[in-house]
C-alpha cells in the first residue's frame, strides 16, 4: 500500500474511535433511565393534641400490708377466714383455745366483786368513823389492784381471738386448726389493695418535669389490651447519691382489682400537652444530628 494512503487510513481510524465510544454510551443510557418513578406515600398534615410523657417501669405494691401475729400461747381452735377473703378491721380471723384464760378471768372477776362489796361497806363505816383510815385505804388499794388483774385477764381472753388490723384481703394463712401457736408467731397476712402503689425511680434530670397530681397511664403484660389510670401521689424530697434517681410513688386506680402486688407495669407520666399542634406521621420525620427535619 502507498505510504501516504496508509497514513491517511490510520488517521481516519483514530478519529473514529471517540465517536464509537460516544455511540456505545448513548446506547447504554436510554431516556427511560432518567424517567424511572420514585415511590412515595402522601399523608395530610392535621391539627390535633400531642402529649409529652415520661416512660418508665415499676413494680406494684400494696398500700398497706401486715403480718398478723398471735399474742398468746394456745391451740388454734377455729379458722374463720381463708385466703382471698375480704375482712374489716376487727374481724376475727381465728379463734384460739381460751378456756384456761376464761377461767382465770372468771376468778379475777369473783375476787373483784368481793373487794368491791367490802369497799362499799368500809365507806359506810369510815363515814361514821367506825373504821380506821389504814383499813379503809388497804381495801381501796386492793380493789384497784384486782381491777387491773381482771382487766389483764380479760385482755388475755380477747387476745385469744386473732383479729384483722385494718380493712383488706387475707393474702396468706400461716396457721392450721390444731396447731400450737406461740406469742408473736405469724398467723395471717392481710393486704390492703386500695389503692395499689406503683413505685419507680426517675433520673434526676427528669424530675423537673414531674409533679404530684400528674396523670399516669399504666399497662401490664397480663392485661395487654387494658390501660389503667393513676396519678402521681408523692415524690421523694431526696436524690439517691448511689443511683442518681428519685423515688416516685403513683396511686393506681383499679376498681375491679385486676392488678396485684408484685406485678410489673409500664408507666407513662403525662407532663405536657398541646391541643393545637401540627401532626405528621412519625415515619415522615428524619432525625439527623439530634435534630428533626
Amino acid at each position: 500500500m502507498n505510504p501516504a494512503l496508509r497514513q491517511m487510513t490510520v488517521i481516519a481510524l483514530l478519529a473514529a474511535l471517540p465517536l464509537a465510544g460516544c455511540d456505545q454510551n448513548s446506547a447504554a443510557k436510554t431516556p427511560q433511565d432518567d424517567e424511572l418513578p420514585v415511590p412515595v406515600e402522601l399523608a395530610s398534615v392535621i391539627v390535633g393534641p400531642v402529649d409529652a410523657a415520661y416512660q418508665g417501669t415499676a413494680t406494684l405494691e400494696a398500700a398497706e400490708e401486715a403480718v398478723v401475729v398471735a399474742h398468746t400461747s394456745a391451740v388454734v381452735e377455729e379458722i374463720r377466714v381463708e385466703e382471698g377473703a375480704r375482712v374489716q378491721r376487727g374481724d376475727v380471723l381465728a379463734q384460739l383455745d381460751a378456756r384456761r384464760l376464761q377461767l382465770e378471768a372468771a376468778r379475777a372477776k369473783a375476787e373483784l366483786d368481793r373487794l368491791a362489796s367490802e369497799h362499799r361497806r368500809n365507806q359506810a363505816l369510815f363515814a361514821r368513823k367506825l373504821l380506821s383510815l389504814e383499813s379503809f385505804e388497804r381495801v381501796k388499794y386492793q380493789l384497784a389492784s384486782q381491777k387491773a388483774a381482771y382487766d389483764l385477764a380479760q385482755l388475755g381472753v380477747d387476745e385469744s381471738r386473732i383479729r384483722a388490723p385494718f380493712d383488706g384481703v387475707v393474702s396468706e394463712r400461716l396457721i392450721k386448726t390444731g396447731n400450737m401457736v406461740q406469742p408473736d408467731q405469724p398467723a395471717f397476712r392481710v393486704t390492703r389493695f386500695d389503692p395499689l402503689l406503683a413505685v419507680l425511680y426517675v433520673p434526676e434530670r427528669q424530675i423537673r418535669k414531674l409533679a404530684t397530681g400528674q396523670q399516669v397511664s399504666l399497662r401490664a403484660d397480663v392485661w395487654p389490651d387494658e390501660q389503667f389510670r393513676g396519678s402521681v401521689l408523692r415524690i421523694s424530697p431526696v436524690i439517691s447519691a448511689d443511683t442518681g434517681t428519685v423515688k416516685l410513688t403513683i396511686a393506681v386506680q383499679d376498681p375491679q382489682t385486676r392488678l396485684k402486688p408484685g406485678m410489673f407495669v409500664r408507666v407513662g407520666i403525662l407532663y405536657d400537652r398541646h391541643d393545637d399542634a401540627l401532626l405528621v406521621p412519625k415515619d415522615a420525620v428524619i432525625i439527623e444530628d439530634s435534630e428533626a427535619a
